[in-house]
Protein backbone atom coordinates (compact mmCIF):
# COMPACT_ATOMS: atom_id res chain seq x y z
CA UNK A 1 0.00 0.00 0.00
CA UNK A 2 1.47 3.40 -0.81
CA UNK A 3 2.39 5.87 1.99
CA UNK A 4 0.15 8.48 2.43
CA UNK A 5 0.50 12.35 3.49
CA UNK A 6 0.85 12.99 6.98
CA UNK A 7 -2.38 14.27 8.73
CA UNK A 8 -1.46 18.09 8.34
CA UNK A 9 -0.80 17.76 4.86
CA UNK A 10 -3.75 15.47 3.71
CA UNK A 11 -5.78 18.40 5.39
CA UNK A 12 -4.57 21.15 4.02
CA UNK A 13 -4.94 19.32 0.33
CA UNK A 14 -8.31 18.81 0.71
CA UNK A 15 -8.91 22.37 1.53
CA UNK A 16 -7.64 23.40 -1.04
CA UNK A 17 -9.89 20.90 -3.66
CA UNK A 18 -7.23 18.82 -5.08
CA UNK A 19 -9.94 16.39 -6.25
CA UNK A 20 -10.09 13.68 -4.05
CA UNK A 21 -13.62 13.21 -3.84
CA UNK A 22 -14.78 15.97 -1.38
CA UNK A 23 -16.43 18.19 -4.44
CA UNK A 24 -18.71 19.28 -5.44
CA UNK A 25 -17.83 22.24 -3.17
CA UNK A 26 -14.85 23.60 -1.41
CA UNK A 27 -14.52 22.91 1.81
CA UNK A 28 -12.58 25.78 2.47
CA UNK A 29 -15.49 28.15 1.94
CA UNK A 30 -18.76 26.35 1.73
CA UNK A 31 -22.13 27.80 0.08
CA UNK A 32 -25.52 27.88 1.81
CA UNK A 33 -27.71 25.15 1.91
CA UNK A 34 -24.63 22.25 1.96
CA UNK A 35 -25.35 18.79 1.52
CA UNK A 36 -24.27 15.75 1.52
CA UNK A 37 -25.55 13.07 -1.35
CA UNK A 38 -23.73 10.24 0.04
CA UNK A 39 -23.84 8.42 3.63
CA UNK A 40 -24.56 10.95 6.74
CA UNK A 41 -23.43 13.95 7.70
CA UNK A 42 -21.16 13.73 10.69
CA UNK A 43 -18.73 17.10 10.19
CA UNK A 44 -17.63 17.63 13.62
CA UNK A 45 -18.58 15.11 15.63
CA UNK A 46 -16.36 14.13 17.59
CA UNK A 47 -16.43 9.91 18.57
CA UNK A 48 -15.26 8.24 21.89
CA UNK A 49 -14.14 4.53 20.91
CA UNK A 50 -14.28 2.50 24.31
CA UNK A 51 -10.73 0.80 24.36
CA UNK A 52 -11.57 -1.55 27.65
CA UNK A 53 -14.35 -2.79 26.54
CA UNK A 54 -13.34 -4.14 23.07
CA UNK A 55 -13.85 -7.24 21.93
CA UNK A 56 -10.59 -8.51 19.87
CA UNK A 57 -11.81 -10.16 17.15
CA UNK A 58 -8.71 -11.64 15.96
CA UNK A 59 -6.21 -12.86 16.98
CA UNK A 60 -7.95 -15.25 19.72
CA UNK A 61 -4.69 -15.07 22.23
CA UNK A 62 -5.37 -11.18 22.22
CA UNK A 63 -8.75 -11.30 23.39
CA UNK A 64 -8.28 -9.68 27.01
CA UNK A 65 -5.55 -7.36 26.12
CA UNK A 66 -7.68 -4.39 25.52
CA UNK A 67 -9.99 -5.00 28.63
CA UNK A 68 -6.55 -6.07 30.98
CA UNK A 69 -3.75 -3.04 30.33
CA UNK A 70 -5.59 -0.53 27.36
CA UNK A 71 -6.69 2.83 28.28
CA UNK A 72 -10.04 4.89 28.69
CA UNK A 73 -10.58 6.12 24.86
CA UNK A 74 -9.61 6.87 21.67
CA UNK A 75 -11.14 10.09 19.96
CA UNK A 76 -12.16 10.47 16.50
CA UNK A 77 -13.02 13.77 15.11
CA UNK A 78 -14.60 14.61 11.53
CA UNK A 79 -12.99 17.78 10.95
CA UNK A 80 -14.13 17.79 7.17
CA UNK A 81 -16.93 16.43 4.78
CA UNK A 82 -18.35 16.64 1.21
CA UNK A 83 -20.66 15.61 -0.72
CA UNK A 84 -19.60 11.78 -1.07
CA UNK A 85 -16.18 11.46 1.43
CA UNK A 86 -14.88 12.71 4.67
CA UNK A 87 -11.45 13.01 6.88
CA UNK A 88 -11.56 11.54 10.23
CA UNK A 89 -8.86 12.64 12.84
CA UNK A 90 -8.28 9.94 15.86
CA UNK A 91 -6.03 10.94 19.16
CA UNK A 92 -5.54 8.86 22.25
CA UNK A 93 -7.68 10.84 25.03
CA UNK A 94 -7.31 12.47 28.15
CA UNK A 95 -7.86 11.09 31.07
CA UNK A 96 -10.88 13.19 31.63
CA UNK A 97 -12.20 12.07 28.30
CA UNK A 98 -11.27 15.45 26.68
CA UNK A 99 -8.66 16.25 24.04
CA UNK A 100 -4.66 15.84 25.23
CA UNK A 101 -2.83 18.54 23.07
CA UNK A 102 0.32 16.36 23.71
CA UNK A 103 -1.13 13.62 21.88
CA UNK A 104 -0.28 13.29 18.29
CA UNK A 105 -3.30 13.30 16.02
CA UNK A 106 -3.30 10.66 12.91
CA UNK A 107 -5.68 11.00 10.05
CA UNK A 108 -7.78 8.37 8.38
CA UNK A 109 -9.44 8.83 5.06
CA UNK A 110 -10.09 9.89 2.66
CA UNK A 111 -13.71 8.04 4.07
CA UNK A 112 -15.92 6.00 1.62
CA UNK A 113 -19.51 4.91 1.52
CA UNK A 114 -21.82 2.02 0.72
CA UNK A 115 -24.93 3.32 1.76
CA UNK A 116 -24.77 4.34 5.63
CA UNK A 117 -21.71 2.21 6.23
CA UNK A 118 -17.90 3.78 5.84
CA UNK A 119 -14.68 2.48 5.43
CA UNK A 120 -11.52 4.69 6.07
CA UNK A 121 -7.91 4.29 6.00
CA UNK A 122 -4.84 5.40 7.46
CA UNK A 123 -1.25 5.36 7.82
CA UNK A 124 -1.23 4.29 11.47
CA UNK A 125 -2.63 5.17 14.72
CA UNK A 126 -1.65 4.85 18.40
CA UNK A 127 -3.37 3.23 21.16
CA UNK A 128 -2.03 3.36 24.67
CA UNK A 129 -1.60 0.39 27.01
CA UNK A 130 -0.76 1.34 30.76
CA UNK A 131 1.80 4.21 29.59
CA UNK A 132 3.42 2.60 26.18
CA UNK A 133 1.63 3.73 22.86
CA UNK A 134 1.34 0.94 20.40
CA UNK A 135 0.91 1.70 16.86
CA UNK A 136 -1.50 -0.31 14.55
CA UNK A 137 -0.26 0.10 10.72
CA UNK A 138 -2.44 0.59 7.91
CA UNK A 139 -5.31 0.85 10.22
CA UNK A 140 -8.69 0.22 8.64
CA UNK A 141 -12.15 1.66 10.53
CA UNK A 142 -15.55 0.88 9.40
CA UNK A 143 -18.56 1.72 11.09
CA UNK A 144 -22.39 1.89 10.18
CA UNK A 145 -24.08 5.56 10.98
CA UNK A 146 -27.54 5.85 12.13
CA UNK A 147 -29.20 8.18 9.67
CA UNK A 148 -31.00 10.18 12.53
CA UNK A 149 -28.58 10.79 15.48
CA UNK A 150 -25.14 10.07 13.64
CA UNK A 151 -24.36 7.13 15.72
CA UNK A 152 -22.06 4.74 14.85
CA UNK A 153 -22.52 0.89 15.28
CA UNK A 154 -20.80 -2.03 14.34
CA UNK A 155 -17.44 -0.68 14.71
CA UNK A 156 -14.53 -2.18 14.19
CA UNK A 157 -10.70 -1.55 13.73
CA UNK A 158 -8.24 -3.51 11.76
CA UNK A 159 -4.67 -3.33 11.16
CA UNK A 160 -1.03 -4.63 11.14
CA UNK A 161 0.10 -4.68 14.86
CA UNK A 162 3.78 -5.51 15.61
CA UNK A 163 3.56 -7.44 18.94
CA UNK A 164 6.95 -6.55 19.63
CA UNK A 165 5.79 -3.15 21.13
CA UNK A 166 3.42 -5.34 23.73
CA UNK A 167 6.58 -7.27 24.94
CA UNK A 168 6.21 -6.70 28.96
CA UNK A 169 2.88 -5.07 28.60
CA UNK A 170 -0.05 -7.58 27.38
CA UNK A 171 2.60 -10.56 28.06
CA UNK A 172 4.85 -11.30 30.89
CA UNK A 173 8.77 -9.84 30.11
CA UNK A 174 10.15 -13.08 28.54
CA UNK A 175 6.92 -14.40 26.60
CA UNK A 176 6.72 -14.36 22.78
CA UNK A 177 3.22 -13.20 21.71
CA UNK A 178 3.54 -14.71 18.66
CA UNK A 179 4.13 -17.99 20.54
CA UNK A 180 0.87 -17.83 21.92
CA UNK A 181 -0.92 -16.45 19.12
CA UNK A 182 0.44 -19.13 16.99
CA UNK A 183 -0.84 -22.30 19.53
CA UNK A 184 -3.78 -20.34 19.56
CA UNK A 185 -4.49 -20.65 16.02
CA UNK A 186 -3.92 -17.43 14.31
CA UNK A 187 -0.50 -16.69 12.83
CA UNK A 188 2.40 -14.03 12.43
CA UNK A 189 3.96 -13.02 9.62
CA UNK A 190 6.52 -10.66 8.37
CA UNK A 191 6.78 -6.80 9.46
CA UNK A 192 6.62 -4.67 6.47
CA UNK A 193 9.38 -2.43 8.29
CA UNK A 194 11.76 -5.20 8.57
CA UNK A 195 10.78 -8.44 7.30
CA UNK A 196 11.17 -9.62 11.56
CA UNK A 197 8.22 -12.39 11.59
CA UNK A 198 6.44 -10.30 14.82
CA UNK A 199 3.23 -8.78 13.07
CA UNK A 200 0.01 -10.13 13.27
CA UNK A 201 -3.29 -8.94 11.49
CA UNK A 202 -5.59 -7.33 14.55
CA UNK A 203 -9.13 -6.85 14.86
CA UNK A 204 -11.13 -5.63 17.52
CA UNK A 205 -14.70 -4.64 18.01
CA UNK A 206 -15.86 -1.09 19.35
CA UNK A 207 -18.19 0.48 21.58
CA UNK A 208 -18.59 4.21 20.27
CA UNK A 209 -20.54 6.91 21.84
CA UNK A 210 -20.78 10.77 20.25
CA UNK A 211 -19.50 13.20 22.93
CA UNK A 212 -19.27 16.73 23.43
CA UNK A 213 -15.74 17.33 23.28
CA UNK A 214 -13.72 20.10 21.19
CA UNK A 215 -11.51 18.43 18.78
CA UNK A 216 -8.25 20.64 17.38
CA UNK A 217 -6.76 18.27 14.21
CA UNK A 218 -4.31 19.88 14.26
CA UNK A 219 -3.34 20.97 18.30
CA UNK A 220 -0.69 23.66 18.99
CA UNK A 221 0.90 20.92 21.72
CA UNK A 222 2.22 20.32 25.09
CA UNK A 223 2.75 24.10 26.72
Amino acid sequence: MPRRPDGRAALLALAAGCGLGLEPYDLGDEPPGREVTEGVDMKGNTYALDLPAAAVLRPAALRRMFEEVSRDTLLVNVPEQGATSFLLAAAVAAADGGQDACETVYTLGPGTWEDTTFSAEGDKIAILFDTRHVLVEEPALTATVDADTEAWSDVRLAGDLDTRQIRGVAFPEGEEPCDRIEAEGDTCHACASDGVLTCTDLLVSLPASLVDVDFDPEPAGCR
